[in-house]
């Protein structure tokens, strides 16, 4: 939990769900990238949360062959991830 002024965050993970989203997010994350070093075009990963999002950009950071870029506006941006050509 977190205090946030008078108001206090409580997250529940319940069945390990939070554990479960990462490794299926993580590997979305890895196929998509494979797909892209294989195919040379860019995929889109569907609207996510910020915090999924975060997921998938950590994921792929080290692969200097992807590159991950958000796009889009609000809540649920979109992932671009597309090879690196540099």
């Amino acid at each position: 939990h977190r205090h946030l002024g008078d108001k206090l965050e409580i997250t529940l993970d319940i069945s390990n769900y939070r554990a479960q989203r990462q490794q299926s997010l993580r590997n979305l994350a890895l196929k998509l990238s494979r797909k892209v070093k294989n195919t040379g075009k860019p995929a889109v990963v569907a609207p996510l949360g910020p915090h999924d999002r975060k997921i998938i950009h950590m994921t792929l950071k080290n692969d200097p062959s992807v590159r991950t870029l958000s796009r889009g506006n609000g809540f649920f941006r979109k992932i671009v991830i597309s090879k690196n050509n540099r």
